[in-house]
């Protein structure tokens, strides 16, 4: 279930609306426009383990999300952050999202193409050209409980880029004007902070639902493993840097009790299961099933595989890779098959893998 959900959301700004949904509900009513009056505090907030600065006005403050339904996944801390300020009842809510991806030529041709309905403006000029970018809806209209009203793709001194979003309530758009104001001042003062992405070779080590044991994984530079909690399952998430707007490998392992395969479900409109071809196998040093297909088509075809063991009775570990090339494929793979049970180091339990050197590593 949790895997489903972190293999479908959406990665770019317009993927957050759906996601924000009631969480824009303020509180006490006010005349219209008290958001566009705001003015930004000289000390910043940090979000994202401290990878980005951003200014608000007096009374924002930091409240990462929660899981959109009882048996959903709590978002990430490692790939988001969320800033909340209310004026009345307007409010007003900050994104932040990682990318893992780093900043080439292509990043305003690529944001172009994504985001044809906005105007994209440089936020800063340097040497070799802009290196962040302001998108302003052409058109903006109220769209339910929350509209995006500015956005921003920040590239930072270690050349990765953030994503940045504004929404605000219905009750804000009765003044378009003023919080788009208040968005855009605040997406031109995002500023990067000291913490740079951890992702250095190495062996991390991941707290596993088996009593006395670890899952030990072995990592090739530039990758960044991330984790998110379900209310009975872990997942984590193992992905290179790759070039803004291309699709990575990627592997999920999943730790729970109710894992459900991919290959036994349809994808999109499509009802039927794709066309697998199973092969004996191990992982995590037990007999498994591979099961491996193709999903997609022409240059969105990808090639993906999967296996599920038990440990007990009750929990099992699920792992799915996929990528758009061989070489992606042999790289999940060869990760997939380092993982191992490990026992767990005497008065050291596993952390949840962190992205940035700010975090307590795993090993």
């Amino acid at each position: 279930m949790g895997m489903q959900q972190v293999v479908a959301r959406a990665k770019g700004f317009t993927g957050w609306g759906a996601a924000l949904g009631v969480l824009l509900a303020a509180g006490s009513a006010a005349g219209a426009g008290a958001l566009g009056k705001l003015t930004l505090q000289d000390k910043p907030l940090a979000l994202l383990g401290g990878r980005v600065l951003v200014r608000m006005p007096e009374g924002a403050k930091v409240e990462p999300r929660k899981a959109a339904s009882l048996m959903g996944l709590d978002p990430s801390a490692d790939e988001e952050g969320r800033v909340v300020l209310d004026a009345g009842n307007e409010r007003f809510v900050l994104m932040a999202r990682e990318t893992f991806q780093w900043a080439d030529k292509n990043v305003k041709e690529v944001l172009q193409k994504q985001y044809a309905d906005c105007a994209i403006a440089p936020l800063r000029e340097g040497k070799e050209g802009p290196t962040s970018y302001l998108l302003v809806p052409k058109a903006v209209t109220a769209q339910g409980t929350a509209t995006g009203v500015a956005f921003a793709c920040l590239v930072l001194p270690d050349k990765t880029v953030v994503r940045l979003g504004a929404y605000v309530n219905p009750e804000a758009c009765e003044d378009l004007r003023g919080c788009t104001a208040l968005a855009k001042e605040v997406l031109s003062r995002a500023a990067a902070g000291t913490v740079p992405l951890k992702c250095e070779a190495g062996t991390r080590l991941l707290r596993a639902g088996v009593q006395g044991k670890d899952v030990q994984v072995d990592l090739p530079r530039d990758y960044i493993l991330t984790f998110q909690r379900g209310p009975d399952f872990w997942l984590y998430y193992a992905r290179p840097l790759s070039p803004f707007g291309a699709v990575p490998p990627t592997v999920l392992l999943y730790q729970g009790g109710h894992p459900s395969a991919f290959h036994t479900k349809g994808e999109g409109d499509s009802a039927e299961p794709p066309e697998v071809t199973s092969t004996d196998g191990t992982f995590l040093g037990q007999k498994a099933s591979w099961a491996r297909w193709t999903s997609g088509a022409g240059d969105k075809a990808r090639t993906c595989a999967e296996a599920i063991v038990s440990s007990g009775d009750l929990w099992k570990f699920h792992v799915y890779f996929s990528a758009r090339n061989a070489d992606g494929m042999a790289a999940c793979e060869k990760i997939a098959q380092s993982m191992a049970l490990v026992d767990k180091e005497p008065d050291a339990a596993a952390k949840p893998a962190p992205n940035t050197e700010g975090a307590a590593p795993g090993k």
